[in-house]
């Protein structure tokens, strides 16, 4: 259906078609969207959101006021809902995703969704086009998105709408941690703790190199994530920044990992390669060296990486772990 006879459609008076969110009536309804159009891949955190939100959604009009003073209620509030017969059988929401280092503010894109009765009559499209008309009248400079990467007909709506292909990614899982056994360190490569001098070499391998999206675990990577001082988990701390450095150059790393225990019960790896590292032991030997600490042992621990690295992806594999998403990023220059 063409997009000018869904604007045709649409009946302020009714509050029916394309409208605003309404968080105060609205979120129950998109949190039961999220179950029926994502339930069957989204993880503990996603279930713990769609719980949040079904919570929030019972303050009712409070939810409202709290909406009016914040402009948004825990990230959400900005983008779209389609409705029929008063049902919201469609959402697009949009979150500030922060400053760029090099592009500027933009925003990201989430929760693309029209319940499967309502597919293919030009729903999705309508509701993106007016996000990306909202992120430009937020001055945004981009606005990026992910999406499953076996999405077809999702990314080439995004592809029709000017969306690049950026990066893929995949996630890994396992329930129960057991460390492995050490073994001799590389002596090709060095493998240490990032010291506070590195922290702009870290920022161009992450932005300029491994992660060009600037996109992490869904959502978008702050510089003030790069910049925060180095933990210790023997220490206590809940947070690591380890590098890979190249013996011949020590001015470029060529990788970063994050070790993020997130509580005594999980932990997470987020790894950053540089695209052009074509060492093989290069390629493992920073993860390899994470999955001999003591201190992973026992927790569940979820791995991002670079999607089809055989080297990384066949090291998870060999000690356990599940593959268990494969996203695709795209983003769009709205200047």
């Amino acid at each position: 259906m063409a997009a000018s006879t869904l604007r045709g459609r649409h009946d302020s008076r009714h509050n029916e078609g394309l409208q605003p969110t309404a968080l105060s009536s609205d979120l129950r309804q998109i949190a039961e969207l999220i179950e029926v159009c994502f339930g069957a891949k989204m993880d503990a955190g996603g279930r713990s959101a769609v719980r949040e939100m079904k919570m929030l959604a019972g303050l009712g009009p409070l939810l409202g006021l709290m909406s009016m003073f914040t402009g948004t209620v825990l990230g959400m509030g900005l983008g779209y809902v389609w409705r029929e017969a008063g049902r919201v059988v469609g959402n697009v929401s949009l979150y500030r995703g922060g400053r760029h280092p090099w592009l500027g503010s933009g925003f990201l894109i989430a929760n693309v969704a029209v319940t499967p009765e309502y597919r293919r009559r030009g729903i999705a499209r309508e509701m993106m086009v007016e996000t990306l008309q909202l992120a430009r009248r937020k001055q945004g400079h981009w606005v990026s998105l992910q999406v499953e990467a076996d999405n077809v007909a999702a990314i080439e709506l995004y592809r029709g709408l000017g969306f690049e292909h950026l990066e893929t990614i995949s996630q890994w899982t396992m329930n129960t941690f057991r460390s492995i056994t050490p073994l001799v360190a590389s002596n090709k490569w060095i493998v240490r703790s990032r010291r506070q001098r590195e922290i702009n070499a870290e920022m161009d391998l992450i932005f300029r190199r491994a992660r060009v999206g600037a996109i992490a675990w869904t959502r978008p990577i702050s510089r003030s994530e790069v910049q925060e001082p180095v933990g210790n988990l023997m220490l206590g701390t809940n947070k690591e920044h380890w590098v890979l450095i190249n013996p011949n150059d020590d001015q470029r790393l060529m990788g970063a990992l994050w070790i993020d225990v997130v509580s005594w019960l999980s932990a997470r790896l987020t790894l950053f390669l540089d695209p052009a590292l074509d060492d093989l032991e290069g390629r493992r030997v920073l993860l390899d060296r994470a999955l001999r600490l003591s201190q992973l042992h026992g927790r569940r621990i979820r791995v991002e990486t670079s999607a089809n690295d055989p080297a990384v992806d066949t090291l998870l594999a060999d000690h356990g772990f599940r593959k268990v998403r494969t996203l695709t990023l795209m983003r769009k220059s709205l200047e």
